[in-house]
This record gives C-alpha cells, structure tokens and sequence, in this order.
C-alpha cells in the first residue's frame, strides 16, 4: 500500500512540475551563432491563437508547414564596415532580414541591429542599401521586444522612433508603440515538440511616414497589429510566433520552430501560402501588398478601363506599400505574372 501511495504521489509530482511557471532569462535568449528553423504555417483560427490562461494547453500539434526560413544572430565584425562603425558598442549583435519595398525605396541586404543585457532584449536599429546606398540608421529610441525576467502577469510599454533621409530621393520616418502583457503559462505543443512555456502579448501601433522628392507626394502608413510568442527556457528563439493584423480583415501569421523539410512532394490537399496578399480591402489612404515569390515577376494595379497605374518588377518576398488615398472610389484589380502561373485580386478603394 505504501508503495502505490508513493507511486501516485511521485506521479501528481511530476504532472504538476511539467505545468508549472517558468521564468524566462535573457539567457533563454539568442546571441551570435544562434540559428532557427522556422516554418510558415497555413491559415488557422484567430480565436485559437488568442486563447490563453493560466495552466493552460495550447494545441497547436496540427499545424502545416507551407514554407520554411532560417534565422539567425551573426556577430557585428561580419556585417559591413559602415555598419560596424556605426554600431559600435550600441549593439551585441545583428539579424539578417529579407528585403522590403515601398513606392520610391527598396531596402536590401539589410541587418537589424540587437542589443542584449541582462534586463532587456531591444532593437537599437537597422542598416541595409537604400535605393543601392548603405545606410546605417540608429533608433532614437529602442524597439524593446523583451524585458527580464520575464513572468506571469508582467506588463511593459515602450515607444521606438526613427528617421532617415537620402539626398535628392526622399524620408522616411517610423514611430511605434508597444504594449506587452505575458498573459498565460503553460504547455504549448506543436509539430516540432511539446514545451513548458511563457506567452507574450504584443499590441503595437506603428505609423510610417514616406516621403518621395520627386514626385512631392507624402503618404503616412498607420498599422495595428498584435503579436503572440510563446517562449520557453533555453531555446534562444520563440517556439511559435503569431502576428494578428488588424484591419477591415483580420488575418493572422503563424511561424513555428520545426525540424527541415522537403517541399518537392506535394499533397493534393495541401495549400501553399499564396503568392499575393492585399491588406486592407477595402483600402483608402494606402495598399500594403504581401509577394511571396522566389522568382522573377511582375506586378501590376489596373482600373476598370484596363490602365495600368502601377508596374514592378519583384525577385523575391516584398511588402509593397502603395498611396491610394487620390485614386477614384471603384474596383481595382492587382496582378502578379510569375513564370508558373498568375495570380489576380481584387481592392475596392472607398
């Protein structure tokens, strides 16, 4: 009888550690060399990414990798000289990021900037080429993503700023707001493995204003969106990341840690991230316009009449940003031409 006694009491032990809270350190979180596999998860549920509690199992085993990237930390002395200048002691070290495009800049072989303490894990800034110029942009004030030790019921705020301008093309200036909230602890489970973990709430509100010389028009970009991550001791990256756009749609991004895998073979029921994502719709001031492609394509926004208003040629994953707010209210139609196929949606401006 003392045996099972004993035998039930180590069992309730166990269950009740596997659940219990953890505190994330910012040893949990990356530094140089650091690399993560993530997957690009096909389309579920908002409902089920914004559940949370205490103690509580979040299910996200059935998840399907539609595409997969790599993350990493690289140290300072590997980024260009012109970065490591300017980001001498500012920064611990840098994450290469994909390339973005608005009307009038392109920004490529880009890093953010990282700096990492014992209390806080923030983005000091960016360098990439601008319009085919290096340019090396320090944050007035940080993006900080997280603050240690992380626990249950924790809640920050922070305001981040920027500006940069390239003579005889234009400025762009960023402010952003974020509020965080960890507000649930439990067992997140996905195709990669099952976790103790932390969940961080994200609300951010983020306005970029543009501005382009040449043609004098300026357009001011306000996005909403929240983000979900849920972290667990020693893993240096978060197991999931989901990331909500709020808007007349909502939609949610979910990429998760995940082991390789092959994309050759395609079931017949499997369905790829589409090649052509258009937000808000419908749209006023602006088009945010999301290219996942590997190819060379073309993109192009037609009227009613069948002109042409806007021509780009793209070679990889982009997010386009398009002024709107002095076309005429109507339907709209955005084509993307890849050599395997093509790809239409249609905006209504109002």
């Amino acid at each position: 009888m003392k045996s099972l006694y004993l035998a039930l009491f180590l069992s309730l032990f166990i269950f009740k550690t596997s659940f219990s809270q953890i505190t994330i350190l910012s040893t949990d979180l990356g530094s140089v060399n650091d690399t993560v596999r993530y997957s690009q998860a096909i389309q579920t549920p908002i409902s089920a990414v914004e559940a949370t509690d205490t103690n509580y199992f979040w299910d996200f085993s059935n998840l399907t990798a539609s595409s997969q990237s790599l993350k990493e930390y690289v140290s300072i002395t590997s980024v260009p000289l012109i970065y490591k200048i300017a980001f001498f002691g500012n920064a611990n070290f840098a994450s290469p990021e994909n390339d973005q495009s608005t009307p009038g800049f392109n920004l490529t072989n880009s890093y953010k900037f990282i700096k990492k303490t014992s209390y806080k894990f923030e983005i000091v800034g960016f360098g990439g080429e601008l319009n085919g110029t290096p340019l090396p942009v320090i944050f007035d004030s940080p993006d900080v993503l997280y603050n240690f030790p992380m626990n249950y019921n924790n809640a920050d705020s922070s305001n981040s700023s920027w500006s940069a301008s390239l003579p005889n093309t234009g400025y762009i200036e960023e402010v952003l707001n974020r509020k965080d909230t960890i507000d649930g602890w439990g067992i997140i489970k996905t195709p990669y493995g099952q976790f103790s973990c932390l969940r961080l709430k994200s609300e951010v509100f983020k306005e970029d204003t543009i501005y382009i010389n040449s043609s004098g028009i300026g357009m001011r970009l306000p996005q909403k969106y929240t983000e979900y991550s849920w972290l667990a001791k020693n893993m240096k990256f978060p197991i999931m990341k989901a990331t909500v756009t709020h808007g007349f749609f909502e939609q949610v991004d979910i990429i998760y840690m995940d082991s390789a895998k092959s994309f050759v073979s395609v079931n017949p029921t499997y369905c790829p991230a589409p090649p052509l994502r258009v937000m808000p719709n419908p749209a006023t001031d602006y088009l945010k316009i999301e290219i996942n492609n590997s190819s060379k394509a073309k993109l192009e926004i037609i009227d009613l009449q069948g002109k042409i208003l806007y021509s780009k040629e793209t070679y990889s994953q982009e997010f386009i940003y398009i002024q709107t707010s002095d076309w005429p209210k109507g339907l709209y139609f955005i084509k993307l031409v890849r050599e395997e196929d093509i790809s239409i949606k249609k905006v209504i401006i109002q």
